[in-house]
């Protein structure tokens, strides 16, 4: 994809949109790095390993929820501007 059909890609796509497609990523993977770790738990010994794996993704899960509910305006303003005409272009820093 070029340069103008990302921009008409997070034109068209609403702010919750992204943030939910954001959102199922970063679960996704938090997921994929929790399986890897049940393996790997159980090759060192841990009693237990899926519970291990499992709390790790209920934990990191609630790290995540944590992280982005205490960012979240900033991360609002991030996605904001990515949907302003000519993207970052104009914009300043603050």
């Amino acid at each position: 994809m070029d340069g103008e059909a990302w921009e008409h890609y997070f034109q068209s796509v609403s702010t919750v949109g992204l943030l939910l497609r954001g959102g199922v990523l970063l679960l996704l993977a938090l997921g994929l790095t929790a399986l890897l770790s049940w393996p790997l738990f159980a090759l060192l010994g841990f009693p237990m390993p899926e519970r291990l794996a499992l709390l790790f993704f209920l934990i990191g899960g609630a790290d995540l929820f944590r992280k982005l509910s205490q960012e979240r305006d900033e991360l609002v303003r991030k996605l904001l501007r990515l949907k302003l005409p000519g993207g970052r272009k104009g914009v300043t820093e603050q």
